[in-house]
């Protein structure tokens, strides 16, 4: 295979193992530190980057899973370093997890290996998210879900929010004995409890959405993955040139050729409808992150009281 044949492929499996890992990501509920923290890790993979990921998954998105690691290993409760935190997590990983790390210590503290430690991150919060259902752990709690019964008291439950970061505290469930509506709301709280009672039930609507399209994105990066395998095994068993070989009987015979292969353009066709399916995702994430920006101003002015 030659080597801009070799370049474009890794760079194909780079953007596999990128669109995995998103996946991975939002089905975890990750929330990037900022507008640039993706785009940053996913070209670079700077270990600083790597880092605040795996912090994420082990201290942050499952209260089950920091837990069982404490049970399991006295240690994680007293490392000093980074490298040390590392190591603990790395012998989760072969001993819990079932996971052989691609990537030594050294290799994941430098620059470089960029598809390998995108493919042990996503491989890695996988087996976390597997690992939280077994323990019994409810990783769909930590988004903003509005429960079946709540119709009429929705603005007494977001007090507690004002001034805190919704996104990843759960919607408390409300029984028949919530605390009614404050009377000292302005003359149009009802509609301004409806708005919020409507924006929650389309936030709801959006999540589920992401979701969905976020288990598509990995079933097909899964399938593109297993192709474009398959499809670099037969392009290196395969001449490159199309070649008239005569036999010893005096009959023309031809070798086989790269036309006889599956084409390359089919799997960067699909590379599109996973872009396309990508994009549609982070349109219903905005939308969802819009959604949540006005449900909490509209919470806002419905906890001010009305003047006297």
């Amino acid at each position: 295979m030659s080597t801009p044949s070799v370049l474009k492929n890794s760079q194909h499996r780079v953007r596999l193992a990128a669109m995995k890992l998103l996946a991975q990501l939002r089905k975890c509920h990750h929330e990037p530190p900022d507008e640039t923290f993706y785009d940053r890790l996913l070209r670079d993979g700077k270990p600083a980057d790597l880092l605040r990921i795996y912090h994420f998954l082990f201290l942050t998105m499952s209260p089950q899973i920091t837990l069982h690691i404490h049970r399991k290993y006295e240690e994680f409760g007293a490392y000093k370093s980074d490298l040390q935190f590392m190591q603990i997590i790395y012998k989760f990983m072969r001993e819990v997890l079932g996971t052989n790390p691609c990537v030594t210590l050294q290799q994941l503290f430098s620059n470089g290996f960029l598809l390998k430690k995108l493919e042990m991150t996503a491989q890695v919060a996988e087996g976390l998210l597997k690992l939280d259902k077994q323990l019994g752990g409810n990783l769909q709690q930590s988004i903003m879900r509005p429960s079946k019964g709540v119709n009429e008291n929705v603005a007494s439950q977001e007090e507690e929010c004002l001034g805190t970061d919704c996104i990843g505290d759960p919607l408390p469930i409300e029984d028949a004995r919530s605390p009614p509506v404050p009377s000292g709301l302005p003359v149009d709280a009802d509609c301004l409890v409806k708005s919020v009672e409507r924006l929650l039930v389309a936030v709801n609507s959006v999540d589920h959405k992401l979701d969905t399209l976020a288990e598509q994105v990995e079933s097909r990066v899964g399938q593109l993955d297993a192709r474009l395998s398959a499809l670099e095994l037969r392009l290196d068993s395969t001449p490159m040139k199309d070649m008239a070989v005569v036999s010893d009987t005096g009959k023309e015979s031809k070798e086989t050729t790269m036309d006889e292969v599956d084409s390359p353009k089919e799997v960067l066709s699909d590379y599109d409808a996973v872009d396309e399916i990508i994009g549609r995702l982070d349109k219903h994430y905005e939308a969802t992150q819009q959604m949540l920006e006005k449900s909490r101003a509209l919470q806002m002015c419905s906890n001010v009281p009305s003047p006297s």
